[in-house]
C-alpha cells in the first residue's frame, strides 16, 4: 500500500488542528458538578462546612432545574 508520505507516529499541530476543523468530532461536555465547584471556588464563602454545603445544594439544585 502507497503512503503519501512519511509515517509518523503524532499527528503534527497543523494536521491536528486541520482534522479536528474538518472532522464530525465533538468535545466531550463538561461534568455539570464541576461547574458548580468552579463557581464554589469564586464565591467568598465562610469557613464553615454548613455554610459550603448549603451552596453546593443550592447551585446544584438550580443546575438541576435548568436541565
Amino acid at each position: 500500500m502507497a503512503w503519501g508520505g512519511k509515517i509518523q507516529a503524532r499527528m503534527s499541530d497543523k494536521q491536528r488542528k486541520h482534522f479536528f476543523r474538518t472532522s464530525n468530532r465533538s468535545l466531550p461536555q463538561r461534568d455539570p458538578e464541576r461547574d458548580v465547584l468552579e463557581q464554589l471556588g469564586r464565591e467568598q464563602l465562610p469557613p464553615s462546612k454548613e455554610a459550603y454545603q448549603a451552596r453546593y445544594n443550592e447551585l446544584m439544585a438550580q443546575r438541576a432545574k435548568k436541565e
